[in-house]
């Protein structure tokens, strides 16, 4: 039995979530400010006491990219699906200007 990341369920979130590992910490900051913001208005509050980890993912190395994540562990299906498509639209244009200079 394969088993599966939390963000493997959807395909909008998978997306965001590899796209994200790939960008460069510019771009991730500015991603994770926009989840973190996003997530708060919607209600959603991290309990960030409880968070222990050895540091071995490409999130656990900066606190912004890690809260980030861990907010859309948190947030409902509807809204995680909001947030990474919002995301995705942001990393792809960056992308595309990137290619354009």
């Amino acid at each position: 039995m394969e088993q599966k990341r939390w963000y493997d369920n959807d395909p909008v979130v998978k997306l965001a979530v590899n796209l994200l590992e790939k960008s460069s910490n510019a771009v991730r900051d500015y991603a994770s400010d926009f989840i973190i913001e996003r997530s708060k208005n919607s209600g959603y509050i991290l309990a960030v006491n409880n968070f222990e980890y050895f540091w071995q993912r490409w999130q656990d190395n900066n606190i912004k990219h890690f809260l980030a994540m861990e907010y859309l562990k948190l947030v409902d299906d509807e809204t995680k699906r909001e947030i990474c498509t919002e995301v995705v639209k942001y990393i792809q244009s960056v992308n595309e200007e990137s290619k354009e200079q």
